[in-house]
């Protein structure tokens, strides 16, 4: 089998579409790339395969067939090689090793986000190959991999450099004026906020190059709700409001409609997130399945979702909604919005019930319990209290009672709701422990087959040098 040749910049530039990019865009490449020997009269992929993975030929050769044509030979170091292999997807061919070969290996979709702002060959105006590493990164979020290639190419034109030292504010708590979304290009910054009951500063957040800050407001239209600094110096771009909703947000947000939500939460992979305050939360849900996550706590909880979900997110807007989920695509996550929000005055048909009762309630005259009848008794005649004062302590006594009834009426439904959440972890942490064990009988399967396969082609290889030993 030919020995691995070094991958250098030569010798991935003699491939289409690298040979137009800079040194700097090779070796990224090279890096995110993986080389790979295979025997003779191995499958690469097979004809309608969905795979993720862009070949290079680096030497050998390889059978091409299509049911429509007769086989292709495809040697490396030739015109036919200087493309990759049949890129199309699903694939349109079968391809096998016709002998020992090497080939490069690239994940589709990453390779994408790497040419995606330099479109065959021309390179964006404005950003230097110094840049690539946080460009890189910021290309590589899960927002991007959504975007027109477009989208993207515009906005990079659009961006502006800015040099800050250590300490300055790059957006101010409460600041009602800014109408910039910030990218790091160098160094590290702060996420801040002001504790109200003390004036303290809480830190939120670290964030260092590549991360993207400020979309909340700009979203929404509201002030900043937190205030960002730089912990060292560094460099930040700048991108004008319209042009982030215009380029980033607006098409990665999928709205969904009130009456289609039943059927998205009746599924077990679905999940209601309201991003509302806990007060409003807790005084108007949308549905008692729904979990609440603020919307300035939202990056420091995506730690703790599970990507495999949909989460719909809600709130009294669909502003404010937009926001949230535009931090959850960030991360990857598959999001939706409720379209137009809840309303500031929604109520659920539990929440009207509850109301209805309340107010039923109010009009009913205060009913004396004999504990309150007892106590009163007593207080009212060691202190010779008056007729209208004993109203008064029997009202207050009353309303203390229904305070204390409401209460732990609440406590009651939190602990249900706790019991029912406590069971839906159960049942998925049990689902999650078959899963986990089917792929590990998958990957033991794989792992057999693989040894069975490297014990046939080393007795083959063992057979062919005899035969020609003996020849």
């Amino acid at each position: 089998m030919p020995a691995v040749p070094k991958l250098d910049v030569d010798v991935v530039r003699k491939f289409h579409p690298f040979d137009s990019q800079s040194i700097k865009k090779v070796k990224e490449i090279i890096h995110k790339s993986t080389v790979q020997k295979l025997p003779a009269e191995r499958i690469l992929f097979q004809y309608g395969d969905n795979d993720e993975w862009t070949i290079y030929l680096l030497s050998g050769k390889i059978n091409l067939k299509r049911p429509d044509r007769k086989t292709q030979v495809i040697e490396a170091d030739t015109e036919s090689a200087r493309n990759s292999i049949s890129n199309q997807i699903p694939r349109i061919a079968t391809a096998t090793s016709q002998t020992d070969i090497t080939i490069l290996i690239i994940d589709r979709s990453l390779l994408q986000v790497i040419l995606n702002h330099n479109d065959g060959g021309i390179e964006v105006a404005g950003i230097d190959d110094d840049d690539e590493d946080w460009m890189t990164r910021f290309l590589q979020s899960n927002a991007f991999l959504q975007l027109p290639a477009a989208n993207i190419q515009a906005l990079m034109m659009r961006l502006h450099e800015e040099h800050l030292s250590a300490g300055s504010v790059i957006i101010k708590e409460n600041s009602p004026s800014d109408d910039k979304f910030y990218i790091i290009q160098e160094g590290t910054c702060l996420v801040t906020k002001t504790n109200q009951s003390n004036g303290k500063e809480i830190t939120l957040a670290q964030l260092s190059y590549g991360t993207g800050v400020g979309e909340e407001a700009l979203i929404t239209g509201g002030v900043r709700s937190a205030r960002v600094t730089m912990e060292t110096d560094g460099i930040i771009m700048t991108l004008e409001k319209k042009d982030f909703l215009d380029l980033l947000v607006e098409p990665l947000i999928h709205r969904i409609k009130e009456n289609e939500l039943q059927e998205y939460i009746s599924t077990d992979d679905s999940l209601l997130v309201d991003v509302r305050s806990e007060n409003e939360f807790k005084h108007n849900q949308l549905d008692n399945t729904a979990y609440n996550i603020p919307i300035q706590l939202i990056r420091s909880q995506l730690e703790q979702l599970d990507h495999e979900m949909h989460y719909i997110v809600y709130s009294n807007n669909e502003s404010r909604s937009s926001a949230a989920a535009f931090l959850f695509i960030q991360q990857g996550f598959d999001c939706s919005i409720l379209e137009g929000g809840i309303g500031d005055e929604a109520q659920t048909n539990v929440d009207k019930a509850k109301s209805v009762e309340a107010a039923t309630e109010a009009q009913k005259p205060v009913e004396e319990s004999p504990l309150i009848t007892e106590v009163s008794s007593a207080v009212i005649q060691e202190h010779d209290i008056s007729k209208s004062d004993e109203i008064l302590i029997l009202e207050k006594i009353s309303d203390t009672e229904k305070t204390i009834s409401e209460q732990l009426t609440d406590t009651k439904n939190k602990y249900k709701k706790l019991e029912t959440l406590a069971a839906a972890l159960k049942a998925k942490a049990q689902e999650a422990i078959k899963f986990a064990k089917l792929k590990a009988w998958q990957l033991e399967l794989v792992n057999q087959k693989l040894k069975a396969e490297t014990q046939r082609a080393d007795k083959a290889e063992a057979q062919l040098k005899s035969t020609r030993k003996n020849e």
